[in-house]
């Protein structure tokens, strides 16, 4: 993101470096390496991409973030039934946003206004919101910061910027502003203003798990600018008006629900918001890059160093053992383990001087390891393609709007073996990716030589859901009572395929054998924390050998406890549920609000052997008889719980079978996705009693 306005659409010519800043809100940023830049070049540049002519923007009367200040006042507060159950209700949320672009002056910046008013309702909110935490970076931002606390309309205390204190919370550094008089039936008043960058895209959040009666939006921007303003989740579109001398975009919205924080959905996704990008100067007659070109850009900034990149290939191959001989996949493999166990990469990190030098400090920037990645596919010649997209647990990619806000992490797709490769997710190799990313959009970026050098060619596609039949938890127990009839031995089988064992796997791997086998143990256990356990052959862990992970990590061991048995008299109850460890409900009394997501399609298989000690049997085994199936809007299974039993000699063998194939099921299939779940749940419930004959 451009922190200089110097850089809208010129940022190769300045020699400007892209740096990626993964699992931030805008990580595309762009940094100068040529600090020489005169004063007299960035007036030029700026009067071609942001300034008019004129001397400067004159302000509104309507607003100007300088001269906005609090309320003073507050109004008297009645709440309605529904807003009575609430911990805290925003009376009002605002957020405005001020380009100042004065070439006189030499101002380049934005305003940041976020002003609200909220009523705490609840014993409970008082210690969440009687003290504000501020980051380290967040506060260099800061030009005015004001919270006020009312009670019955009177000001019973106001806290500024300077009473800010550094402390530590969660091993970090971080500022605190203590609030006091924060009590049931207060308001707190909260008016934040910052001085930011110029950047010309970002977005807004005006939703979370408390209501707001009223949320505002305001983007004021020089008039010769034109931005493109989205709201999305449910929020009204800004409209446009230009008057005076500037250009204004807004909204004003009544009655925001709070946000449940609901079970297997995104919430951050589904929050209501606003983005804003630039869209043209209508002066310069530049327009701010679509897709595409946006593609061209990251590339072109990645690779514009290329041709001194040899020398650093050379030394990852041979570091990371990669031979003439290799399939080409397997190249891609060795590079990838070594530059994940070798190299740590550090969002927002300076890009270094010599790419050479993060094999020597085995750290370096997120950018600078991309760069290392593409510079090793074209010196070995592998098809691959660059892929720009958003976290789907964030942000739902919106291919019709063209904003750096949706191309915020990065991937590879190589189209020969139609695999991906995600740089930055420790826990994956080749194959797999954060699923976070699975059954999302993005920008598939594909370079091509030209005569001169490289060309890109670029195309929003899916990324694909992965197959159902490739991650799958296989759990095969077979138990028996001791002789006394107080405890189970049970011997314990666990076959994880795919996405299913992808990060017990790797914390299995990257740990210390002390560490990795108490990992292994608690999960081994469950629920039943006081058991005795003897590990046996753990397989298939080693990442640096592609074919071990091509099958399913699979645990074994022998786990004898008296958790699962309950007895009385000459009768025992066997928890037999219980067997397949702890399973999650959903009820609810609230109408669902937002639409069900999984992080990747998946299928649980349970077969759980039990021996009947001789002279007993067992009774109520018609209630381990579950089929619940339902269809997606397609018409195809896409969701299940079955499970049934049989008798065999003195065994009882039971086979479960949980499986979920599509990533999303609209609100209008919540009811099926919960009886699922909640079958589950019951199947958990279930004992058996097992008595003498």
């Amino acid at each position: 993101m451009p922190n200089t306005p110097a850089l809208i659409g010129m940022d190769y010519t300045l020699g400007a470096e892209i740096v990626i800043t993964r699992r931030l809100a805008r990580p595309m940023v762009y940094h100068l390496r040529k600090t020489t830049l005169t004063m007299n070049k960035l007036a030029l540049l700026l009067g071609f991409f942001l300034i008019t002519g004129t001397a400067a923007m004159a302000q509104d009367p309507d607003f100007s973030a300088e001269d906005y200040n609090v309320l003073g006042t507050v109004p008297e507060i009645t709440l309605d039934s529904n807003e009575a159950k609430q911990d805290i209700i925003y009376i009002f949320d605002r957020i405005f946003v001020e380009y100042i672009v004065d070439s006189d002056r030499e101002q380049y910046f934005r305003w940041h206004v976020v002003h609200n008013l909220k009523y705490i309702n609840d014993d409970n909110a008082i210690e969440e919101h009687n003290k504000m935490y501020v980051p380290l970076y967040y506060e260099k931002s800061i030009e005015n910061l004001i919270v006020r606390v009312y009670k019955n309309g009177k000001l019973m205390s106001e806290s500024l910027a300077d009473e800010l204190k550094t402390v530590e919370l969660e091993e970090t550094e971080i500022k605190l502003l203590a609030l006091k008089g924060v009590e049931k039936g207060c308001m707190i008043e909260t008016l934040v203003i910052k001085k930011l960058p110029l950047d010309l895209y970002d977005f807004e959040y005006f939703q979370d798990e408390a209501p707001r009666r009223s949320a505002e939006f305001a983007l004021y921007v020089p008039k010769y600018l034109r931005f493109r303003v989205r709201s999305y989740n449910g929020m009204v579109e800004a409209k446009a008006e230009s008057g005076y001398s500037r250009r204004m975009y807004s909204l004003k919205q009544e009655n925001i629900p709070g946000l449940l924080d609901e079970k297997y959905t995104f919430m951050t996704s589904n929050r209501m918001r606003v983005h804003y990008t630039m869209h043209e100067n209508t002066n310069s007659g530049y327009v701010f890059p679509r897709y595409s070109e946006m593609g061209e850009q990251f590339y072109e900034g990645i690779m514009e160093n290329y041709s001194k990149g040899k020398k650093v290939v050379k030394t990852l191959t041979k570091n990371a053992k990669v031979t003439p001989e290799d399939e080409e996949m397997l190249k891609v493999y060795k590079i990838e383990q070594y530059l994940k166990t070798n190299i740590v990469s550090i969002p927002g990190l300076k890009s270094a001087d010599k790419l050479g030098d993060l094999f020597k400090q085995h750290y370096g920037s997120s950018r600078d390891l991309l760069r290392i990645y593409m510079y090793a596919f074209h010196v070995l010649e592998i098809d691959y393609e660059v892929v720009l997209t958003s976290d789907r647990s964030k942000r739902h990619f919106d291919p019709d709007f063209d904003t750096w806000n949706f191309l915020t992490d990065v991937l590879f797709y190589f189209p020969g073996s139609k695999q991906y490769l995600d740089p930055f997710a420790n826990y994956t190799r080749l194959g797999q990716i954060n699923d976070n990313f699975l059954g999302h959009e993005g920008l598939f970026c594909r370079p091509f030589k030209t005569d001169d050098g490289f060309g890109i060619g670029s195309k929003i596609r899916m990324i694909e859901k992965n197959p159902p039949a490739e991650s799958h938890d296989v759990h095969t127990i077979h138990v028996k009572l001791t002789p006394d009839l107080q405890k189970t031995v049970i011997d314990y089988k666990r076959n994880m395929s795919g996405y299913s064992g992808l990060t017990l796997r790797y914390a299995y791997y990257s740990q210390d054998a002390e560490d990795a086998k108490e990992i292994i143990e608690t999960f081994v256990k469950g629920e039943a924390e006081e058991s005795e356990i003897e590990m046996g052959e753990i397989n298939n862990t080693d990442h640096s050998d592609p074919e071990a992970l091509k099958k399913p990590f699979e645990i074994n061991a022998k786990i004898t406890t008296a958790y699962y048995v309950e007895n009385a008299g000459d009768k025992i109850l066997l928890k037999v549920g219980e067997l397949i460890g702890a399973q999650t409900e959903m009820y609810s009394e609230e109408p669902r609000q937002q639409p069900i997501e999984i992080e990747h399609t998946h299928k649980y298989v349970r077969n759980i052997t039990i021996e009947i000690p001789e002279g007993y049997q067992a009774k109520g085994l018609e209630k381990l008889n579950i089929d619940l199936q339902y269809k997606n809007l397609a018409g195809e299974y896409s969701m299940g719980f079955v499970s049934s039993y049989k008798i065999e000699g003195n065994k009882i063998i039971i086979t479960c079978e949980e499986y979920y194939y599509d990533l999303t099921y609209p609100i209008i299939q919540y009811d099926d996705f919960a009886r699922v779940i909640n079958a589950a749940a019951d199947f958990n419930k279930i004992s058996v009693l097992i008595e003498k004959k």
